[in-house]
């Protein structure tokens, strides 16, 4: 897998990471609010993911995909 890829599916991954734990709620792990900390890493996280894959598009998709599907 390239590292494109891998740094792709990372901050996927991270982004998740931020979703669950927005979802956490108030009462959250061990009586801790994780809402504020998972919504700031899951915006980071998309915002990065966007960043990443506006520079590296060529890396990203395959050289037969639309151009519809290329433009970031």
């Amino acid at each position: 897998m390239p590292t494109i890829h891998r740094r792709s599916w990372m901050l996927v991954c991270l982004a998740a990471l931020g979703a669950a734990g927005m979802f956490l709620g108030p009462d959250g792990w061990l009586g801790i609010d994780f809402g504020p900390v998972g919504s700031a890493v899951l915006y980071a996280a998309l915002w990065l993911l966007l960043i990443h894959l506006s520079k590296h598009s060529e890396e990203a998709l395959p050289t037969n995909a639309p151009l519809a599907e290329r433009q970031v």
